[in-house]
């Protein structure tokens, strides 16, 4: 009995994903290797998985040369690698995005200031869970 109660306490309070993204491409393009470069990664032979995109923002899975699974978030209008994260097999695997406006980054656009967006892999999918950022007030210093 107790651990029914305990797993419907834990299920409760696990954030759900706002959206679902399904794998979409196993091969990379130029921009994409551009960010692999960038962050000397190379990925294990047939092991890269590309995601539908979020708010401009594209996942990618891949087991890098160390064995471990990383999830990569990049962005083809900043033309940048937003972050990426590794972490050994069977690890709970996510990466955060923040709204920061100077950036200028097209998918920030709408949202508050220091509003997150996690990624999080499970297997041939990447769910997404919104966290927004409280709204401030401009009247306070």
């Amino acid at each position: 009995m107790v651990v029914v109660v305990a797993n419907a306490v834990i299920w409760t309070l696990r954030p759900y994903a706002d959206e679902t993204l399904r794998s979409v491409a196993d091969e990379a393009d130029f921009q994409v290797g551009v960010w692999l470069t960038f962050l000397d990664q190379r990925p294990a032979d047939g092991t890269l998985r590309g995601y539908e995109p979020y708010r401009g923002l594209e996942p990618w899975s891949f087991v890098n040369g160390q064995g471990l699974q990383c999830l990569l978030i990049g962005s083809r209008s900043q033309r940048l690698a937003m972050t990426t994260q590794c972490m050994p097999p069977g690890v709970d695997l996510s990466a955060d995005v923040v709204a920061i406006p100077r950036w200028n980054d097209d998918f920030a656009e709408g949202l508050t200031p220091g509003s997150m967006i996690r990624f999080h892999l499970r297997g041939d999918s990447v769910d997404v869970v919104f966290y927004p950022a409280p709204e401030t007030d401009p009247s306070q210093p």
